[in-house]
């Protein structure tokens, strides 16, 4: 049996908001789901209706309402992993000099939980952020397998005319069980991204952005098993 379109789009729209750690505005739900304007708006007002998102005032955005949060009786695994995930964080940037994040994966949405900067390091993305995009940063490449990126088409622009084709975020995976991090390389910015594993899957990503200074190529593997053993050990503290 197929499932409503509006059924599925109004489900995305409650995960969405109860995996983000604060209000989304209109614009970011809309494209998170890549949905128009309007289908959003309608979706959003049927929510807000029922009981289930809350429109705060003064166009500061729009949340889950507790009632979706009644829905569960024990803490979501998004908050055990952000919560574990703020044991690591502070520790990598003092050890590594780098700007740290965790990232929560949905299964649709990547959200950044937390972010701790260093001020010689790139500044990442903001707490809250919520993207769709997988191929643009090496914490996206793992939420899908390489059979699911082998069938995407795909040539990411990263900075200066630096192009990372499919082919390198495969040989990202493929190196991923026995390095424990991926690695995206640039002529001024780097990223590094660790998973983090809940019953086998991964759910989210302890990450390192900076740039050639406080990333150069010769601490890469350095700080990458560093950041990969930080990522295990958050994975055994999500229970």
């Amino acid at each position: 049996m197929s499932v409503p379109a509006a059924l599925s789009r109004g489900l995305q729209v409650l995960q969405l908001l109860a995996n983000s750690p604060s209000a989304l505005s209109f614009s970011q739900i809309a494209e998170a789901l890549e949905t128009s304007n309007a289908s959003t708006m309608r979706l959003l007002q049927g929510l807000c209706e029922l009981g289930y998102v809350d429109k705060l005032p003064d166009n500061q955005g729009y949340r889950s309402d507790a009632k979706v949060a009644s829905l569960s009786g024990t803490q979501s695994l998004r908050s055990r992993f952000q919560e574990a995930a703020q044991c690591f964080l502070g520790s990598l940037v003092e050890r590594t000099g780098n700007t740290a994040i965790s990232i929560y994966w949905s299964g649709q949405f990547m959200v950044c939980l937390d972010r701790v900067m260093h001020e010689d390091a790139s500044p990442l993305q903001e707490p809250g952020h919520v993207v769709s995009t997988l191929h643009v940063a090496p914490w996206g490449w793992l939420f899908k397998d390489i059979a699911w990126w082998e069938k995407q088409h795909l040539k990411i622009s990263n900075e200066k005319g630096y192009k990372l084709s499919k082919r390198e975020i495969i040989d990202n995976l493929k190196q991923l069980p026995e390095r424990g991090f991926t690695y995206l390389p640039g002529p001024e910015r780097r990223r590094l991204a660790a998973p983090v594993y809940h019953n086998q899957e991964i759910i989210g990503a302890l990450c390192l952005g900076g740039n050639i200074f406080t990333l150069p190529d010769d601490e890469i593997f350095h700080y990458g098993n560093l950041l990969a053993r930080s990522a295990e050990a958050c994975s055994d503290l999500v229970k």
